[in-house]
């Protein structure tokens, strides 16, 4: 029997968020997965996964903030822009507490950042990190993302500074520590990288690793699948009855007396817990965009 839903994991370093999916597959083998954010493998936290008609909602959550809490080490540049890399140069220079809060409003707000070379955006059809492990000659564009909140957290040593960070999608980390390290005059890279939350998906409320593995599915069904809708409180909740769900699920649109203000609205039959669709707003016009099948 199908299982539709999400269930958040809190993953481990050196696993892939691919690996996760495939574990994941393994206790749902009748089941489509699919995850929301890729973390890099030296990067730990929220990962959440989609089930079934769950995979539908993942374009709306991953559009949502993330927050994580990162290391900067001073004083090395890395080929990655983490600590999987080689060492491009070095300095000297360590900054100090009081320089570092200086810094920071240099970075909340719009700002513009370039992509670490390994990544996964694609250049002329290749993903960026296959060019960069190639040796090939290649540039990436710096692009905008939005930093809501940014703080120093701990000075741990001379080395080594502890910062958390509420940015926008598409935000790079490890390009932020990058340029942090430059703005202080000196080098560094991002040491470690933990994703605490995706929206409203919290690493407290995460499974781990290790208890997916030993846990079978009736438990995961029962103890830590959420809802198809969770993490999208964001988008607001029309109610509609039986004969309007017949006319969404044909792909026909409806129409309201009054015009909502959202782009987007869940729509669902009696309650928010029996979701029908995900729908596009347009004035007094709702028309379906991913109806969900949940049989």
């Amino acid at each position: 029997m199908s299982v539709h839903g999400w269930i958040i994991i809190n993953k481990p370093l050196n696993i892939t968020s691919t690996d996760v999916v495939r574990a994941v597959k393994r206790k749902f083998p009748q089941n489509k997965v699919g995850h929301a954010g890729t973390l890099d493998p030296l990067a730990t936290g929220v990962l959440p996964i989609a089930l079934g008609e769950a995979t539908k909602t993942i374009p709306y959550l991953s559009e949502q903030n993330k927050i994580y809490r990162f290391e900067v080490t001073w004083g090395k540049q890395t080929t990655t822009d983490d600590a999987e890399g080689d060492t491009l140069l070095r300095s000297n220079y360590r900054p100090s507490e009081k320089e570092i809060i200086a810094i920071l409003p240099q970075f909340t707000g719009e700002i513009r950042q370039v992509p670490p070379r390994f990544s996964a955006i694609k250049v002329a059809g290749k993903r960026a990190y296959d060019l960069a492990r190639q040796g090939e000659d290649f540039s990436l564009q710096e692009r905008s993302t939005y930093i809501y909140a940014l703080k120093l957290l701990a000075i741990e040593s001379s080395d080594v500074a502890q910062f958390e960070v509420e940015c926008q999608k598409g935000t790079y980390v490890r390009s932020l520590a990058r340029d942090m390290a430059k703005a202080l005059g000196t080098l560094g890279f991002a040491s470690m990288i933990d994703r605490l939350a995706v929206g409203t998906f919290h690493k407290d409320a995460a499974l781990s690793y290790e208890t997916l593995a030993i846990c079978d599915e009736k438990i995961l069904k029962r103890d830590h699948v959420q809802n198809i809708i969770a993490g999208l409180d964001d988008i607001p909740a029309v109610m509609i009855n039986e004969q309007e769900v017949e006319k969404i699920r044909c792909g026909r649109e409806l129409r309201t007396s009054v015009s909502l203000c959202h782009e987007l609205c869940l729509l669902c039959l009696h309650t928010a817990e029996n979701p029908i669709a995900i729908a596009q707003v347009k004035g007094t016009r709702i028309l379906p965009k991913r109806v969900f099948v949940l049989n």
